[in-house]
């Protein structure tokens, strides 16, 4: 009976102290009875506060994920793809060796205008067209314009293949540097995204050399052989003295439109053999598309510049058994 009296005195000492309980307590609380009250309910709202802040503080914490770092040594690369699988955002693999040559892994397949791997580029082809009457061929015409294109077109050639053999030497003797290992699809994208790269690089230099090439050409106004660019003749006086005439030559379509070397790089015609009696008339460097040619050679041009007759041609004849 004693315990149980001691327990209800603890009891009701209890209750009293938390009925009581002021922690803003102050001179003003002990002597006016508004203000202890005051501060007896303002101590009720901040305990009420803090209960609260530390439930939803403990709460939070227990709904948080617990990261747990779980160590696989040497794992396959069977074992590595399910783990991948399984947490593709947090896995982490160390590579022992950082860096590895692309060659190692990467292999680069390149596919050639089927020009540059033809006879048509070949010196036996080329010596075929050459003629040693070159001269008396109108200068537009097939047989005196395509032994130069064609040595045109397999220096072009060559120069592609010695810029792509260097660029892809390059991109295979450099490093691919990871510190992780990669899944496989990162990893597909990676190379994917650096032989893109290599790609275009290789392009854009190559475009701006033959860029320099042509606006060198052209600026300088450089003659060709066949004098499709500039042409010089000869005029005897009656005196005997000579004078020498230079105009830049003309190319004349069907439709009577003249396009002239002097303004533009681009004039061209369609390669044509044309009949003997083309050759008669002086053209003065007024070339005139043939009306009644001897043959057509589909897809093959001839203008001012070897380089832009090359650039503008399709060379579908050359692959065409029907043309």
């Amino acid at each position: 009976m004693q315990l149980l009296a001691i327990m209800i005195d603890f009891c009701r000492w209890v209750k009293t102290q938390a009925v009581n309980l002021n922690v803003f307590e102050s001179e003003a609380s002990r002597t006016n009875a508004f203000h202890w009250q005051t501060a007896i309910v303002t101590t009720r709202v901040y305990l009420l506060m803090l209960v609260l802040a530390i439930i939803i503080l403990i709460t939070f914490t227990s709904l948080q994920n617990h990261t747990e770092t779980v160590s696989v040594l040497n794992p396959s690369e069977i074992i590595y793809d399910d783990l991948y699988t399984q947490y593709p955002t947090t896995i982490q693999c160390p590579c022992k060796h950082i860096s590895v040559y692309y060659r190692l892994f990467t292999s680069i397949l390149v596919r050639y205008h089927p020009i540059c791997s033809s006879s048509f580029i070949s010196d036996r082809w080329i010596n075929i067209l050459f003629n040693a009457n070159i001269s008396f061929f109108y200068p537009i015409d097939f047989r005196s314009s395509a032994t130069g294109q064609f040595q045109l077109l397999a220096s072009l050639c060559s120069l592609v293949l010695t810029s792509v053999s260097d660029a892809i030497d390059d991109f295979l003797s450099a490093n691919f540097l990871t510190p992780y290992i990669f899944s496989r699809l990162q990893f597909d994208e990676q190379i994917q995204a650096q032989s893109l790269f290599v790609q275009i690089s290789t392009e854009n230099i190559f475009q701006n050399l033959l860029h320099l090439l042509r606006s060198t050409t052209y600026s300088n106004r450089l003659q060709t052989a066949l004098q499709t660019s500039r042409s010089h003749f000869f005029e005897f006086n009656v005196d005997n003295t000579a004078s020498v005439f230079s105009y830049g030559p003309s190319f004349i379509d069907f439709r009577n439109q003249f396009c002239y070397c002097n303004l533009r790089a681009t004039c061209f015609l369609s390669s044509t053999f044309y009949i003997p009696a083309a050759y008669a008339i002086p053209n003065y460097g007024a070339y005139r598309q043939a009306k009644l040619p001897m043959a057509n050679v589909t897809g093959f041009v001839v203008g001012c510049y070897p380089i832009e007759s090359v650039l503008r041609s399709t060379l579908e004849c050359f692959f065409d058994s029907s043309c």
